[in-house]
């Protein structure tokens, strides 16, 4: 049996159980909720108002050119061929609604699977078939993305976008489905500025409220889609009604519709193909822009609006669509094989001819060569079009140079509004931090004051603690003398009234006394009390913040465009039109259209044919003279004039091996034998003082003039015997003056005399340095061979790292040789070469030389003024050349390793070229160059405009030798 409580228990929970279910009942059999109430009500019946004339219809200039329209019935097939099949197609109807409510309606008959390339690498875009109905402004695009502010659209996955991400608001739809789209402008309507879904009669979707932007817009029937065949009907009658009567866009009154038209071809029927020609970088694509603009029926046939077209597909590319190498040929990459194979221009070349509306063939590198323009013509080649081609070269039009002006103000604004944000975040940052350190600073004080506050208050517990004993140590005295005294008053009772009246008066000063003690802890008190005052109204002025400014959104400031930037024809685009290779292809072909090719006419829009001529004539001359050549390789005459430097390099070191070799074998000879002759003459001075000892006293009793005259005889016979054992010394060679030689008068740079070279004083930077001339005036020479082009005049200094790259397969740094720029190298080598006033190096010797003693002389002369300057403490004459990781080689008999061109090491290196001989037509008369030794014609120097080869090498000053530098200075008196 259960306890009571137990129980009761029990039986309250019982009988909650049994209400729960009837609390639930009404929640158990609650209804799902009631669609909300159509709002659209039948269109008022037919007035007066007259209906539109022109058929509704999708006109072949508002459709793609993937699209093929049936003959009837408005059925819609995309192409899928060549990759195209991933492209969207699109169509805008000629039709547009401004007010009223109207409908259209589109029935998928069909889903298309095209065969794909599978591969792993395969990024193909999904889904594959899909369709976006809905309606565009006139100047949006036919293709509907989700970023387009002038659309508003359904999709078949039951997706809604108006120029934003998508949302899902209504029911999916596929083959066999007849959808309608309708359009709610009528001001009168609850759904007024609406767009709604219907699906077989039916409401897929709630109305959906108009983007402001579209609000008041004409918007035109559009759809887009890809891998599907379509039955538009925009005709009077639905195929599907809908709960209630609402008029067709082709039943649509005159004052609720606008008209698309285009321009009718010409007279004879053709349409107009055009070919715009035009510079690079010179606003050939922003005319563009301008003539779509004004132009609007015309497709455009170019890379751009392929890689365009892909964008608005939702291809993915790897590296963004923002990314290119040029306007004119931009990477059409994309994952998908049947895209990148380029396959798709075989399409459209197929289709474009086929269909009758307007082209711009927008090909801005082929549209400058022949042969290419009379290929793009072929592609056109019935009699249905007119071929027109429009060349854009010299001043522009005002219009186009206001254009220009506008695009760079907008750059300029741009870039100043860059720096000006900039400018506020770093002034944001610094209050900031100004703020923090104040706050900082503030919270230490505070600290400080609270530290102070505590150590007071401590103080002032102790002192009244020490008071209060005290006070209380003086009450106990005093009550123990006053207990006293009455004590004593009690126990005499007698006395005299006097003698009670002083002791009760030293009582009261007594008494008195411990009250007078506080007075000067009050004043203490007063003193700390105004201290705590005045650090409160410290603390109280700490705390009030400064006030701060308010930040306010300032704009920045408009910027204005200066008379040179107001003058500029061309805007400079961000991404060049052609590529550094394309447009060095293109130099050498480039030329005018001209009737004879084809064109039924051509027009120049700027300059006119002739001025058109000279002003592209000049152009390529400019652009010739700054644009690298990226196909050039070296030909056989540079790789013979190289392999003879590395063998004569190689027969200039072994000579210097050999020299260093003789010259120390007869150093070691001439002491050896310094050592012999000083060792002999020492031992006989030793036995002739031994000889003359012995003798002395042997013969101490002889006659002293007898023996004098008996030792001179010996000492002559013993010198007479050392003569005749004496070798005769070989007679030297002449010696050469060769710190007073005259460099330039040296027939033999080998043998300057007695078997010297002239090169024997040269280390590892003369041979570095003679390398780097005959490097770059060989590489001067070898260009202007191998691109056997007149009107390129020399190697622009910009590129002569990459030519010498080129040729050398080596980089050329400039750090090596201790020096920033390129300039600079040319200036420590400018006996060889140097820089023209266009900013072309150039050499100053011939190509065609009997020898190249030169480059020693120009080596060895440098390096005897480089001597002087040092001696006079210049130290900017010293070189500042990266050492080799390997030490310096000598020069004597050793062994190398290696072959080709460098400085490997000495001895008998064969890492050194070929060789040649001696400078035989040096001019002793006149100390320059005559014959063919040393003459040379500079393209463009006015020598050179009179026909007059030079024939004296252009130093501007030739370093003086060591007589006319003291003669100078001892003249100068230093």
């Amino acid at each position: 049996m259960e306890p009571p409580e137990k129980k009761q228990r029990t039986e309250e929970v019982a009988a909650e159980g049994e209400k729960k279910p009837d609390a639930e009942m009404p929640a158990a059999e609650e209804k799902a909720p009631e669609p909300p109430k159509e709002l659209e009500e039948d269109a008022p019946p037919a007035k007066t108002n007259p209906r539109i004339k022109a058929d509704a219809k999708f006109l072949v200039p508002d459709t793609t050119l993937n699209v093929m329209p049936s003959t009837c019935g408005n059925v819609m097939i995309p192409l899928t061929d060549g990759g195209i099949q991933h492209f969207f197609a699109g169509a805008r109807a000629n039709v547009g609604v401004k007010s009223g409510r109207y409908m259209f309606e589109v029935k998928v008959v069909e889903l298309m699977t095209p065969t794909e390339d599978h591969g792993p690498q395969n990024r193909t875009p999904k889904p594959k078939q899909i369709l976006r109905l809905g309606f565009t402004t006139a100047k949006a695009s036919n293709i509907m993305a989700e970023a387009d502010t002038g659309s508003v659209w359904f999709d078949s996955d039951g997706g809604f976008a108006r120029g934003e991400p998508r949302t899902w608001v209504g029911e999916a739809f596929s083959r066999d489905a007849v959808v309608a789209v309708l359009l709610n402008l009528d001001e009168s309507s609850p759904n007024a500025n609406t767009i709604s879904l219907f699906k077989n009669g039916v409401r897929a979707s709630q109305p959906q409220a108009l983007p402001e932007a579209l609000k008041g817009q004409t918007l035109y029937p559009t759809i887009s889609w890809k891998c599907m065949a379509l039955h538009v009907n925009l005709g009077k009658d639905p195929i599907t009604p809908l709960p209630f009567t609402c008029r067709m866009v082709a039943d649509a009154s005159a004052k609720d519709a606008t008209i698309t038209e285009y321009k009718p071809p010409a007279k004879d029927g053709k349409y107009e193909v055009v070919f715009p020609v035009g510079l690079p970088d010179e606003g050939v694509f922003e005319w563009l822009k301008m003539f779509h603009d004004k132009n609007p029926g015309y497709a455009e046939l170019s890379d751009q609006m392929i890689l365009s077209w892909a964008e608005r597909s939702g291809i993915w590319r790897s590296r963004g669509y923002a990314m290119r190498s040029s306007n004119d040929k931009p990477e059409l990459t994309f994952g998908i094989p049947e895209l990148d194979d380029g396959s798709i221009h075989r399409v459209l070349r197929s289709v474009a001819p086929l269909q009758a509306r307007n082209f711009v063939c927008m090909e801005l590198k082929s549209g400058l060569i022949k042969q290419d323009r009379q290929e793009m013509l072929a592609k056109f080649s019935s009699s249905g079009f007119k071929k027109v081609s429009i060349v854009l070269m010299g001043e522009p039009t005002s219009e186009f140079k206001k254009r220009t002006n506008e695009l760079v103000l907008k750059q300029k604004q741009a870039t100043a509004d860059i720096e000006f944000r900039a400018k506020k975040i770093e002034e944001k940052r610094r209050r900031d931090a100004e703020r923090k350190q104040t706050e900082i600073e503030r919270a230490k004080k505070k600290a400080e004051r609270e530290k102070k506050k505590a150590e007071r208050e401590l103080k002032k517990k102790a002192e009244a603690e020490k008071k209060a004993a005290e006070e209380k140590a003086a009450a106990e005295k005093a009550a123990a003398e006053k207990a006293a005294a009455e004590k004593a008053a009690e126990e005499k009772k007698e006395g005299d009234d006097a003698d009670t009246e002083k002791k009760d008066e030293s009582m009261e000063a007594k008494e008195d006394k411990p009250e007078e003690a506080p007075q000067p802890a009050e004043e203490k008190d007063a003193e700390m009390k105004d201290k705590e005052k005045d650090e409160e109204s410290e603390e109280s002025e700490d705390e009030k913040e400064e006030p701060q400014a308010e930040e306010q959104d300032e704009k920045p400031p408009a910027v204005e465009l200066t008379p040179e930037e107001k003058n500029k024809w061309f805007f400079k685009p961000t991404i060049p039109d052609l590529t550094t290779h394309a447009l060095g292809m293109l130099l050498s072909s480039i030329s005018l259209p001209t009737k004879d090719e084809g064109f039924d006419d051509v027009k120049f829009e700027w300059h006119k044919q002739v001025k058109a001529q000279e002003y592209m004539k000049q152009w390529v001359l400019d652009r010739k003279m700054t644009t690298r050549i990226e196909d050039l390789t070296p030909s056989e005459w540079f790789k013979g004039k190289w392999a003879k430097w590395q063998k004569l390099q190689q027969q200039w070191h072994s000579k210097l091996s050999v020299y260093k070799a003789a010259v120390a074998k007869k150093e070691a000879e001439k002491g050896a034998k310094a050592a012999k002759k000083a060792a002999e003459e020492a031992a006989a001075k030793r036995a002739a003082a031994a000889a003359a000892a012995q003798k002395e006293n042997e013969e101490k009793t002889a006659d002293g003039e007898a023996k004098d005259k008996e030792k001179e005889t010996v000492e002559e016979a013993t010198a007479d015997e050392k003569k005749q054992e004496e070798p005769e010394e070989e007679e030297e060679p002449p010696k050469v003056d060769f710190a007073n030689l005259d460099v330039f008068g040296v027939e033999d740079a080998q043998d300057v005399g007695g078997g010297e070279p002239l090169f024997k004083e040269f280390q590892f930077e003369d041979w570095t340095m003679m390398g780097l001339r005959f490097e770059l005036h060989l590489l001067v020479h070898a260009f202007r061979h191998d691109v056997d082009d007149p009107e390129r005049l020399g190697i622009h200094l910009e590129h002569l790292g990459y030519y010498y790259n080129r040729y050398y397969k080596k980089a050329l740094s400039t750090k090596y040789y201790g020096v920033d720029t390129y300039n600079d190298l040319i200036d420590l080598v400018n006996d060889a070469v140097y820089v023209t006033t266009q900013n072309l190096v150039d050499s100053q010797l011939d190509a065609e030389m009997e020898c190249w003693d030169i480059f020693v002389k120009l080596t060895e002369e440098a390096r005897r003024y480089r001597g002087l300057r040092l001696a006079l403490g210049e130290e900017a004459a010293k070189l500042k050349l990266s050492q080799p990781q390997f030490s310096t080689p000598s020069h004597g008999q050793g062994s190398g390793s290696g072959s080709g061109s460098g400085y490997r090491g000495g001895g008998n290196n064969k890492g050194w070229g070929s060789g040649g001989k001696g400078w035989n037509n040096y001019d002793r008369g006149n100390k320059g160059w005559g014959g063919k030794g040393y003459h040379h014609q500079q393209r463009g120097h006015p020598a050179a405009q009179g026909g007059m080869p030079r024939t004296v090498a252009p130093r501007t000053v030739r370093p003086p030798n060591r007589q006319t530098w003291q003669a100078n200075n001892a003249s100068m008196g230093k």
